[in-house]
């Protein structure tokens, strides 16, 4: 039993999803799928002309279920359907519409119908007819288009038939768009040199070569482009010989700089180790852009092949360009190559051994630690900035293990070289080693702890780090550890086990230790720590307040708002007021926050503001806030010389988040700032047409 399902104008709704013309229950023979496609492009062809929506999306969706895999029966129907719609009187518009389903679902029994629409009075079905024979998958759809391009007079046609074949990568079709090189059209020709670098091929390449010499000089870039593009098409081909015979003909003098270039990376990749011969002569040579390139591109040449050429050119070559190769050798990660490095490593040219050193990082092991740590003491600046790097990407976790050893047996200044290897290879493990170090009678090696703390230091840390801080007698040193100290308190996951030491600390500390322990309890928050930091705002000392007052500025969460506040109010000191009220801000401007909520707090903060900075602010909260009680704060402020821009500009920003709720007793004021807005807006300059 046949099912034709024919949608019906004006019952369908539009937000239902469109559905295809025909269904079929399976046990249809082919005639009586033929001729339900028939009947059903058909039918939708008088709706297509009135360009109906609904007929548009079910003409899709019917020739894309007819192609889904396993319906080859049901595919052919289509396709003869909607030829059979291009035989029809359907509007042009219709016809095209057609022809972009064949192009999609069309194989070769479209070929013929289409290749005599190439011949079509109307341009645009000619146009839509070679488009769907440029995306036909059958080897069958070129030969059209090749007999179109050979009796073509218009240019743009010519052009048009020419870049589809060139779009099917389609070799057979040189010839015909070589000969467009004869034309004296200068658009042809340089149509004709594109395409033949699009589609490749020995021919291609042929015409293109003898192109070059015979093309105008405005046209030879494109020629050598194009050409070049057949050398590239052979590599991907696995046709090195032939990519070589281009590339050996354009890497000659005569040719612009970027054409030897482009040249000299196609025969580095097409002769590989061969190639290594020109490559000495390059990197031996003067010209520093081809001996950078000629550096990178041998970096290309994949496998053992590649390293075993460049360990070869090492001899041969002059110091700057062995360090390169060296530093490239590294790069590769070729275990091959590391005969090569630790041999470098006995040359007397420091650039040769700063590079083998550098190389070590991606080639070495812990096995290769006593050659790096004596670089590193070596005196030579060069190599020990390459052995320190090299330590920090040195690979393998016995690495680690092997830097801890040493550290215990090290003097001064190999252990500050040490705590810095091991902090920039982020051993965590190493942690009790940098706090032990903090005990280190030589004070580089505590800064160095300190900076490795301060990057991998946990709560466990802390109690060292505060003794250190408290007793510490130089300005670095308490600075290092004041800054080590709060990233630990910033990071912790475990707020409770940082609180213990701060406060047990904070009785007996003197400034600035005791304001740094301020500080570290404002970053960990929690009731013990929020009652230690209110006890300090009544201490004597004013820059114990202030630590305090910026404790509590920089607090986790809203706990000490009405203490900012009241601080903000009355306060003697204006720098506390400043600090008290920046701080009281910064919790009221967070997302969850309600919106009731935060204008009542923006209208305290407004109370106490002293500053236009600090309203402007508060106006910056308040624009963020979709509440009519918000827009009733902001409107007063629009009189303020002030803060006039920024209150009118976040009365705009919250009238148009309330919409059409704008109360109206507050229309007119809302209005007339949007009328002072538009005037003082810059005018643009009226469109060229």
């Amino acid at each position: 039993m046949l099912v034709v399902v024919l949608v019906v104008a004006g019952l369908a709704f539009a937000a239902a999803p469109p559905q295809p013309a025909v269904e079929l229950k399976g046990n249809e023979r082919p005639e009586q799928v033929q001729a339900a496609y028939g009947k059903a492009i058909s039918d939708l062809l008088p709706r297509l002309d009135k360009n109906e929506p609904d007929a548009v999306r079910t003409l899709d969706v019917t020739a894309h279920r007819s192609a889904r895999p396993g319906a080859e029966t049901e595919r052919l129907a289509c396709c003869q359907a909607l030829l059979a719609g291009l035989k029809s009187n359907a509007a042009s518009d219709t016809k095209l519409r057609l022809l972009r389903q064949l192009q999609v679902i069309g194989r070769t029994e479209v070929v013929p119908a289409l290749a005599s629409l190439l011949d079509d009075k109307e341009a645009s079905i000619r146009e839509g007819a070679r488009c769907a024979l440029q995306h036909n998958s059958a080897p069958e759809a070129a030969e059209p288009l090749r007999a179109a391009l050979a009796k073509a007079v218009e240019p743009a046609w010519r052009a048009a038939l020419a870049s589809a074949l060139a779009a099917r990568r389609d070799a057979a079709s040189a010839p015909a768009i070589a000969r467009l090189l004869d034309e004296k059209d200068a658009v042809a020709v340089e149509v004709a040199l594109d395409v033949l670098g699009n589609i490749g091929g020995a021919e291609a390449a042929n015409a293109l070569a003898a192109a070059r010499s015979s093309v105008p000089p405005k046209l030879r870039p494109i020629a050598t482009d194009a050409y070049l593009k057949c050398a590239d098409r052979f590599l991907k081909e696995g046709k090195k010989d032939e990519a070589a015979a281009i590339c050996e003909s354009l890497h000659v003098p005569a040719e612009p700089l970027a054409v030897r270039l482009a040249a000299l990376r196609g025969l580095i990749a097409a002769r590989g180790e061969k190639a290594m011969p020109l490559v000495e002569q390059i990197l031996s040579g003067k010209d520093e852009a081809m001996k950078a390139a000629a550096l990178a591109f041998v970096q290309e040449i994949p496998g053992p092949d590649g390293t075993a050429a460049m360990r070869a050119l090492l001899p041969k070559l002059p110091v700057a360009a062995r360090a390169a190769i060296i530093t490239q050798l590294g790069r590769r990660g070729d275990p091959a190559a590391k005969p090569a490095i630790l041999e470098a490593l006995k040359d007397h040219d420091e650039p040769i051994q700063a590079a083998a050193l550098g190389a070590l990082g991606s080639l070495g092991g812990a096995a290769d630690l006593p050659l790096l740590l004596q670089a590193l003491m070596s005196g030579s600046t060069a190599a020990a900035d390459a052995a320190r790097a090299a330590l920090s990407q040195l690979p393998g976790k016995d690495v680690n293990n092997a830097l801890l050893d040493a550290l215990a047996k090290a003097d001064a200044k190999l252990r500050v070289e040490l705590l810095r290897a091991l902090a920039l290879r982020n051993a965590s493990e190493a942690v009790p080693d940098f706090v032990r170090a903090l005990g280190d009678v030589d004070a580089p090696v505590r800064i160095e702890a300190l900076k490795a703390l301060d990057k991998l230091g946990d709560e466990k840390a802390l109690p060292s780090l505060i003794a250190l801080l408290t007793k510490s007698q130089s300005d670095g040193e308490r600075q290092a550890a004041e800054k080590a100290a709060l990233s630990v308190c910033s990071r912790s996951k475990s707020k409770d086990a940082c609180q213990q030491p701060v406060l047990a600390a904070l009785g007996g500390a003197a400034m600035p230790a005791r304001g740094t322990l301020l500080q570290a309890l404002g970053r960990l928050g929690g009731d013990k720590a929020l009652a230690a930091v209110r006890a300090a705002l009544d201490d004597p000392n004013e820059e114990v307040r202030k630590a305090a007052i910026r404790a509590l500025a920089s607090w986790p969460d809203p706990s000490p708002m009405s203490d900012l506040i009241a601080i903000a109010k009355s306060d003697p000191k204006p720098v506390n007021q400043v600090l008290a009220l920046q701080g009281y801000l910064g919790l009221v401007d967070v997302p969850d926050r309600p919106a009731g909520e935060k204008v009542k707090l923006c209208q305290e903060a407004l109370a106490v503001a002293r500053r236009p900075d600090e309203k402007k602010r508060v106006l910056g909260i308040l624009g963020g806030v979709k509440s009519v009680e918000a827009l009733r704060l902001v409107l007063p402020l629009t009189e303020e010389t002030a803060v006039k821009k920024e209150a009118e500009q976040a009365a705009i920003q919250i009238a148009d988040a309330l919409g059409g709720r704008v109360p109206a007793d507050l229309k007119d004021a809302v209005g007339k700032i949007r009328a002072a807005a538009k005037e003082t807006q810059p005018k643009r300059p009226p469109r060229r047409r």
